[in-house]
């Protein structure tokens, strides 16, 4: 159990560092009345995407990926091409042109909304657009699947690797509901530096999974 745990914290780790789901959050805490209660829906929404993600990956990868811990060729081609999808993202905002945007963004107009349905909705559109986390817990998954570990060890890896990939979702409404407007400058200053270093950030995390990936798929 406990090697299947730590080999799947790096997964865990890798997908809670998401700074455009954190941007949206604290877009939605800032809308102004019922801006809470807004994020936990947003939060919610994203959340259970997530868990039908891992849920649904772990049923197809069952299929197809090999178990036990002998290497297996179609593990390797799994883990190799996951690795290539990450160095693509990863290289992907660094090559292609940032248009300057003019007026409110798709997502500032919906925060106009006052049904809940939206921001249930838009948590579950959002993290399923955000294609750097669903490979990497895509590539956790994988990781689950093809260990000989007994059930509840494998349950409690999914939970774990759900719980890093929900962090960025459910950190921010958690300290304002904590905190209150207390939290508010902390929050400001973290969007500020993850928006103006995203691409870094997103850079670093999606490499440094695409070599474990790689690593994995090699040895």
């Amino acid at each position: 159990m406990d090697s299947l745990l730590i080999g799947t914290l790096p997964f865990a780790a890798g997908a809670a560092v998401s700074p455009a789901v954190l941007t949206v959050v604290i877009l939605i805490l800032a809308s102004g009345e019922h801006a809470r209660r807004r994020a936990w829906l947003f939060a919610a929404g994203g959340t259970a995407f997530t868990a039908l993600f891992i849920l649904v990956c772990r049923t197809l990868l069952t299929q197809v990926a090999g178990s036990g811990n002998a290497p297996d060729p179609i593990d390797r081609i799994i883990e190799g091409v996951l690795a290539l999808a990450l160095v693509v993202l990863a290289l992907l905002p660094w090559l292609r042109h940032q248009k300057a945007r003019s007026g409110p963004s798709r997502i500032q107009r919906l925060l106009s909304s006052d049904r809940s349905s939206v921001f249930l909705g838009l948590g579950v559109a959002v993290m399923a657009l955000n294609g750097s986390t669903l490979i990497i817990v895509l590539a956790g998954s994988h990781h689950i699947t093809q260990t000989n570990a007994a059930l509840d060890a494998k349950i409690l890896a999914a939970l774990i690797l759900l719980i890093g990939a929900v962090l960025p979702l459910v950190i921010p409404p958690l300290l304002v509901s904590i905190g209150g407007h207390r939290m508010d400058g902390f929050l400001h200053n973290l969007n500020t530096f993850s928006q103006a270093h995203q691409r870094t950030i997103n850079t670093v995390i999606l490499l440094l999974i695409a070599a474990l990936l790689a690593y994995k798929a090699l040895v």
